[in-house]
């Protein structure tokens, strides 16, 4: 009666016997496709089927148990899965005793859960005593021997314990790929912590590239919409998003949290990270209102599904408090940023509990309450360095807002001590081996605090050391280029390698310009990405066995920023350099001439300054076809009356007040910064003046100044160049 009831289509248990292992078969078909609501319900009955025969007691059953909970985990709530777990550990503990397979196997599972649940000291506890435990049984290259290892490396990871973490992934990582290979599918989840991991180190060269071997290698295997390939491709965002690429990535998060909608459903913890990380992009490109009602939602299902307790309910209150507190909302920002480092400090080091205390400094110091932001401004800072490494983003972050926080205490010096330590290691990192164009990407993130520390060198009367900052900010493209070709050409290479070098070059020149033209067809340009990163890492490393080869070509290829003094020699007479820094509306001017005498001005804030020179620059730009073909058309009056205004207006507010110095120099060399670099000057006016300046001056862009072939010798010479 009861069989029959069980199905309602067998009545033996020879057929209920076979029905079992075709629906476990089923079930293992399922899961390796990413059907996880369909694997788990073959499962579920796979498992009724097995109590009924076999018994509660029997070891199919409750590996039948162990397979639904881990089902239930890749569905979510956790705490099913939990409680599945330690049911069958208590029945596998009592029936096969402590050290049998399947009862170390439980027992690893449940630290897996215990970690999810920020458990930690628990779970590594247990993934350390069943490593242990299979190791001893198995030998230690066995797959479930090695798929602890990577438990032990992860929840290391997640207690910043980063060292443990680094020697456990890679040797988990090195033993997979020879147990396993290179391909298979645990060895890529090996490669894929191995990713986050250096993520989380701010590594992101190196992450960069495992990602994308992670994910090119889960799309040619299971396919786009795999719940690991999405994965994959979720966790490679992130990867642009760290290094400043958000624009370019926003369609494709979307595309990500879309994708986790239809395989994983609306509540999965997975689809809500993935719409928090869409969240997030919005609020990193300044759509705050775009953002904000997303946030919410993440952080109530969050608390619906997995409680209010669970780390990612804590981290999605985290996204709430930053929204409001780049919303102006300070007062709804506070308590909850309270909340969250009141329930994080236990694990004092821990590099979500700095970050915590990092935001909570955030918004006591724009709050004015420079009494609490100091002290954990401080503490943080100290802390990350201790765990991170004074190079690390995050500690570079906090460094920022320390100074901020003694220039606005009035500690001037203090503040100008750790800005210049700021530079300093941004310096450092900016020679990372990434591309050119993702170094470039990344500084834009540094530039507020150049900018900050030009401008209280130019409030001290210390115009030298604000010129220099200021000269960093700009991108050296160009003139590490020819710092390249130069040293290719003067350093005694041998003619094969001259050669690949050039080749290396025409390689990259060419992928450039098939990303260019790839545009928005997105996985071609991922591949084309994949490919250039592949040749930079080439490059770079040809690179490195040159300088370390040739010390000539290591002395030309250093590519340093000399100051205003040693450069106004290198200015013509009747020249005048025009230096300008941006940091988000606010603008900064310094003027340097052939004498030596260099002048700094502060010229404010310039209300949707990019907004107007766009507006600006559109207006001046002749007519196109759909083929970009230009084409004769008479413009709107109020259109032009809008360009002639805005024009009179920016030259009102950029070149007025240093007309005394550069109305008389026939010859200007301007340096622009930030979205002043699309605009052209020589079409502004002086106030009262219908002629705009270029009628009466010369003007160079900033490449002249770099390049300037005399400059260029000397500081060839010399072995600096500007």
């Amino acid at each position: 009666m009861l069989l029959t009831s069980l199905l309602g289509c067998v009545n033996t248990v020879r057929d209920l016997d076979n029905l079992s292992r075709d629906l476990d078969e089923l079930t293992h078909y399922f899961y390796q496709k990413g059907l996880y609501q369909k694997a788990f319900n073959s499962s579920k009955k796979s498992v009724k089927i097995k109590k009924a025969i076999l018994g509660q007691k029997n070891l199919g059953t409750i590996i039948g148990q162990n397979n639904m909970a881990e089902l239930q985990k890749k569905l979510g709530p956790f705490s099913e899965a939990l409680a599945l777990l330690e049911e069958n550990y208590a029945l596998s503990q009592k029936y096969f005793g402590k050290q049998h397979q399947n009862t170390i196997q439980t027992l690893n599972d449940l630290a897996i859960i215990y970690q999810n649940q920020g458990r930690l000291e628990e779970a590594l506890t247990l993934s350390q005593q069943s490593h242990q435990s299979i190791k001893n049984i198995l030998g230690s290259n066995h797959p479930d021997v090695l798929q602890s290892l990577q438990t032990i490396a992860s929840i290391y990871r997640d207690l910043s314990q980063f060292s443990e973490a680094l020697y456990f992934s890679k040797q988990n990582l090195e033993k997979r790929k020879k147990v396993l290979g290179a391909e298979n599918t645990n060895t890529l989840d090996g490669l894929e912590n191995l990713a986050i991991l250096y993520m989380s180190l701010g590594k992101l060269s190196e992450a960069l590239r495992l990602s994308e071997q992670v994910y090119f290698s889960r799309e040619k295997q299971l396919g786009k919409q795999h719940p690991k390939t999405i994965q994959s491709f979720g966790h490679l965002a992130k990867v642009y998003q760290a290094l400043g690429r958000q624009k370019e990535i926003l369609t494709w998060v979307k595309d990500v949290h879309n994708l986790l909608l239809k395989v994983l459903g609306k509540k999965h913890p997975d689809t809500l990270n993935g719409l928090a990380h869409l969240a997030k992009i919005y609020q990193e490109l300044g759509l705050l209102k775009e953002a904000l009602p997303l946030f919410k939602t993440s952080y109530d299902l969050f608390e619906e599904t997995l409680g209010k307790e669970h780390p990612y309910t804590i981290q999605s209150q985290t996204n709430l408090a930053l929204i409001y507190k780049d919303l102006g909302q300070l007062e709804k920002s506070l308590p909850l940023l309270k909340a969250v480092y009141a329930h994080l400090k236990v694990r004092e080091k821990n590099v979500k509990t700095i970050k915590a205390r990092h935001n909570l400094a955030e918004v006591y110091l724009g709050l004015g309450d420079l009494s609490k932001a100091l002290p954990l401004f401080e503490t943080s800072y100290q802390h990350f360095k201790e765990v991170l490494g004074d190079r690390h983003p995050d500690t570079l972050l906090t460094m920022a807002g320390l100074a901020s926080a003694y220039a606005k205490k009035g500690k001037i010096n203090k503040a100008i001590k750790h800005f210049q330590e700021y530079v300093d290691n941004a310096e450092k990192l900016r020679n990372s081996h990434l591309s050119a164009e993702n170094r470039q990407f990344l500084f834009q993130k540094w530039v507020p605090g150049y900018f900050t520390l030009s401008s209280l060198y130019m409030s001290q009367a210390r115009p030298e050391k604000a010129f220099s900052i200021a000269e960093k900010t700009k991108a050296r493209t160009l003139l590490q280029s020819m710092a390249a070709k130069l040293a290719a050409e003067q350093s005694g290479l041998t003619k094969d390698e001259q050669a690949q070098l050039q080749k290396y070059e025409e390689t990259l020149a060419i992928l450039n310009n098939r990303i260019a033209k790839a545009h928005n067809r997105l996985n071609e340009k991922l591949t084309l990405e994949r490919d250039k990163n592949q040749v930079v890492k080439k490059l770079n490393e040809f690179h490195q066995k040159l300088m370390a080869k040739y010390p000539k070509y290591a002395q030309l290829s250093n590519v340093q920023i000399i100051g205003a003094k040693e450069g106004a020699k290198f200015l013509p007479k009747n020249a005048v350099l025009i230096n300008y820094l941006v940091d988000g509306n606010h603008i900064l001017a310094l003027t340097l001439q052939a004498n030596g005498k260099l002048t700094t001005h502060d010229l404010g804030e310039f209300p949707n300054l990019e907004k107007d020179l766009d507006t600006y620059r559109r207006g001046l730009a002749p007519a196109q076809d759909s083929r970009g073909n230009q084409i004769i058309r008479f413009k709107p009056p109020e259109r032009k009356q809008e360009t002639q205004a805005l024009g009179k207006q920016l030259g009102k507010r950029l070149l007025e007040p240093l007309k005394k110095i550069i109305k008389d120099k026939p010859h200007w060399i301007i340096s622009p910064s930030g979205p002043l670099a699309l605009i052209p000057f020589e079409t502004l006016r002086f106030e009262g003046q219908k002629q705009p300046v270029i009628a009466q001056h010369q003007i160079n862009p900033y490449p002249y100044w770099q390049c300037c072939k005399n400059a260029i010798k000397r500081a060839y010479r010399i072995g600096v160049a500007y």
